[in-house]
């Protein structure tokens, strides 16, 4: 296989060949920033283990926009271990209805989101 692609909801992917290193698409830390907004820790975290590599070369803004994502997964990363797998989602983000609509989200991930928003509501 030649190439590899990180599909998301905007179509804004980064590409990995056998011919070169991955390189930086403007739309990749847009949809990384969706991810943290949507919730979505785990394809966040994903993505930081499959491509390393484009990770550590980031800089400069690139560089911080990144550390700050990842810094607000953290608490949602804490919500997931207490309540379980899929609990910090929004069900409500573009990108978790796209994940719905195709089938992808899964019955535990959409359970544990629910009953994680009962548990915040019952406070």
């Amino acid at each position: 296989m030649n190439e590899a692609y990180f599909l998301n909801t905007e179509k804004a992917a980064a590409c990995v060949t056998e011919r070169e290193p991955m390189q930086l698409s403007p739309g990749f830390i847009k949809t990384l920033r969706g991810m943290q907004e949507a919730g979505m820790v785990g394809a966040a975290d994903s993505a930081r283990q499959l491509y390393p590599q484009w990770f550590e070369n980031l800089s400069g803004s690139d560089a911080d926009e990144i550390a700050d994502i990842f810094a607000a997964l953290s608490p949602l990363r804490l919500i997931e271990q207490e309540h379980g797998f899929g609990a910090a989602l929004d069900l409500d983000h573009p990108y978790v209805r796209k994940l719905a609509e195709w089938d992808q989200l899964g019955p535990e991930r959409r359970r544990n989101s629910l009953t994680y928003q009962e548990h915040v509501r019952s406070r």
